[in-house]
């Protein structure tokens, strides 16, 4: 027997259905996509260089500024829009493994963040405005954020680092009072320029075990590596 819906039930469908269709086509219905928001993504070079997608829109460039600004998403294109109104698409794939965005003639994967930064010896391997000055080999930079104390110590490169620091939120920090020793050497330039940025940071982000600071405008200050020797 042929069964016959009533006029009401037909009448929903239809209407469910044409939203449907309406919220896909205006970029709204995004059931499919994986989410981006909270993720960093790195590319495959050496050191890989990627960004983070802030909750609130904004985006975080990871070991050196490749995009920065403020990001949005419809359907499976991610657009990146820098401080002066340029726009760069990324479009966003979901192979078995993990999902990928491409863009910028690269590939960028999923990466984990962590909060990991405290009793890990770290040092510099990106410096904003470092430009020709060099960083000094010997003695090493390094920084050191003591979990028992508040404190960090360290080394800029010619006279040792010491100051206090606070966690104020899962990824932001306080760093105050910067004091160090007074000897002169060839790493003074550099040293004096990483004094100037640390003294800024704000914001920290721990991406594939990489520590990232940022001042208040998410603009990239220093990026970190373990150091292992």
């Amino acid at each position: 027997m042929k069964r016959h819906w009533p006029e009401t039930i037909r009448w929903t469908w239809c209407l469910a259905a044409t939203a449907i269709f309406m919220l896909d086509g205006c970029g709204l219905w995004q059931s499919k996509t994986p989410e981006v928001a909270g993720k960093a993504w790195l590319n495959n070079a050496k050191p890989a260089g990627g960004f983070y997608l802030a909750s609130d829109g904004a985006v975080l460039p990871i070991n050196y500024p490749e995009p920065n600004g403020q990001w949005t998403m419809k359907k499976d294109t991610l657009t990146i829009s820098d401080a002066n109104g340029q726009a760069r698409d990324y479009q966003l794939a979901s192979p078995a493994d993990k999902p990928e965005l491409t863009g910028n003639g690269q590939i960028y994967r999923e990466t984990p963040v962590s909060g990991a930064i405290l009793d890990i010896e770290w040092e510099p391997v990106y410096l904003d405005g470092q430009h020709d000055i060099v960083k000094p080999a010997m003695p090493e930079v390094t920084l050191i954020f003591n979990s028992a104390t508040g404190r960090f110590s360290g080394c800029g490169g010619v006279n040792r680092l010491f100051g206090d620091f606070t966690l104020t939120a899962p990824d932001r920090i306080r760093i105050e009072r910067i004091n160090s020793t007074r000897m002169a050497g060839p790493g003074a330039r550099y040293e004096g320029l990483f004094l100037s940025r640390l003294i800024h940071a704000e914001r920290y982000l721990v991406v594939d075990g990489n520590l990232q600071l940022y001042n208040n405008a998410n603009q990239l200050l220093i990026s970190f590596q373990p150091n292992v020797n």
